[in-house]
């Protein structure tokens, strides 16, 4: 009886490491699916134009950041920076000069990505455009005046109780 006993109290404890090993690797495991899973919060509104009279091949930096989850946006160098791998979207929104042009590139780390104009033969008015792209972390994106004056004001930015001509860049993960 005692032979038993002392093997069922063996067993115990063999149950006991077994469960406990068991219990941790399912806790590994679902930290890693969690992980895999939930999408950081990555996100970036910025406006106000530095320069409104855009050099050809300028980055275009837009100084005033009104979000900036995950701090992935340099409103110095107007150039944002992927914390995280995943898919991403992109808009610009630009306000361009009645008789301009404005030429434009979306590049991801010296390639662009996205190309176009906006034009305006009347009066100032505001276009938009997307990017959808899949980055790696620490991959770079920014807007680019593909072709700019020197000389005058390609676009407007204007801020009043009656015209709101806001120049903007903004950006957010979508999925990890």
């Amino acid at each position: 009886m005692l032979r038993k006993l002392t093997a069922l109290k063996s067993e115990g404890i063999n149950f006991r490491r077994d469960f406990n090993d068991l219990k941790t690797k399912l806790m590994d495991e679902s930290k890693r699916i969690k992980d895999t899973l939930l999408t950081p919060a990555v996100s970036f509104n910025a406006r106000q134009l530095n320069d409104l009279s855009l050099e050809t091949g300028q980055t275009v930096v837009f100084s005033k950041t009104m979000a900036n989850h995950g701090d992935a946006y340099d409103n110095v160098t107007g150039i944002f920076t992927a914390p995280v791998g995943g898919t991403y979207v992109f808009t610009i929104h630009l306000c361009v000069n009645g008789g301009y042009t404005f030429y434009y590139d979306i590049i991801r780390d010296s390639e662009i990505q996205a190309y176009g104009r906006f034009y305006e033969d009347g009066s100032t008015a505001c276009h938009s455009a997307n990017a959808i792209m899949v980055l790696e972390a620490r991959q770079k994106v920014w807007l680019k005046c593909l072709m700019g004056s020197t000389s005058s004001d390609i676009l407007s930015e204007y801020d009043s109780t009656s015209y709101n001509y806001w120049n903007t860049f903004s950006g957010v993960l979508i999925h990890k």
